[in-house]
């Protein structure tokens, strides 16, 4: 027996809402029948933009060598100049994106004036889909999308929603890869003015191919799957991989214990023994290492 540490996630859920995160059940046989089904998809959310955000822990990151010292940041906060996105995008790339002008509230009736812009950019950029008529909506469960406006909007325009459970961020798409990805190339680099903020960020999607976006609607299938697999618990949170702009789950991370020492590696939980084994060696005489410098 050995003394863990808790596990935090969003939210501790319900019986119900778990039960409702089996949605996925659904969502994963449509993939399997239709071929189509998320190639018709469009996803939105909002997010914030600011003109500055500190770099994370692993972007700040430096090579050394063991004898040299820790190289040492001041702590910084995210600046109060700040813009809100909103953006749509399909399997394709996006489709439509526009920032809330300051000072206005996202509410159900500038939401629906934004899909009303949706609507004209996928009858000008997705013919197909509008002259079909088979595109499905799916946003997270914010109170503008879920206001009875925006509900009598969505049926009047027969635009179909696909359901989102609640408290459920580790099946919303565009917090998993869109905005991540958007926030990472930010971090680090400041802005003076919201126009320039608002200038750079359609940049940074512009480096988003349209292979990246095939492989986030692949890896909702595997979050469907994984969402069975624990019985509709959050058990996934997503994190920054580095500068490079990967990304992996706290649910796929492998811990091992070594004795007293919590070793956490970043691979699949499929990892080698032997492989391993070896890492955790290489971290024990790095440390001894230090040790004898320090004692000497």
């Amino acid at each position: 027996m050995h003394r863990v540490a808790v596990k935090f996630v969003p939210r501790i859920l319900t019986a119900d809402q778990k039960q409702q995160r089996v949605v996925c059940t659904e969502l994963r046989q449509l993939a399997s029948d239709d071929e189509t089904f998320l190639s018709r998809v469009i996803r939105g959310d909002e997010s914030w933009v600011y003109g500055y955000d500190p770099e994370t822990k692993r972007q700040s990151s430096q090579w050394n060598i063991p004898t040299s010292p820790r190289p040492k940041k001041a702590r910084q906060l995210k600046s109060n100049l700040k813009s809100m996105i909103i953006t749509f995008f399909d399997i394709k790339g996006i489709v439509h994106k526009e920032f809330v002008p300051t000072g206005q509230t996202v509410n159900s009736g500038f939401y629906c004036e934004g899909l009303r812009r949706l609507r004209d950019k996928v009858r000008r950029h997705r013919r197909q889909l509008w002259r079909e008529q088979t595109w499905l909506l799916h946003h997270d469960n914010a109170p503008a999308h879920t206001a009875v406006l925006t509900q009598k909007f969505l049926a009047k325009n027969k635009i179909a929603v696909i359901p989102h459970p609640p408290y459920s961020p580790d099946l919303a798409p565009c917090d998993l890869f869109q905005f991540p990805k958007m926030k990472l190339k930010l971090k680090g680099r400041g802005f003076d003015t919201i126009e320039e903020t608002q200038a750079e960020t359609p940049k940074v999607f512009n480096t988003l191919t349209e292979k990246d976006f095939q492989e986030a609607f692949q890896k909702c299938r595997r979050r469907w799957d994984r969402c069975l697999h624990a019985g509709g618990t959050t058990s996934r949170v997503t994190a920054a991989d580095g500068p490079y702009g990967n990304f992996y789950d706290f649910y796929s991370v492998s811990p091992y214990n070594f004795g007293s020492t919590l070793v956490i590696l970043p691979f699949k939980v499929k990892t080698n023994r032997l492989l391993v084994r070896v890492f955790v060696l290489y971290r024990l005489l790095m440390l001894s290492v230090r040790f004898s410098v320090f004692t000497d």
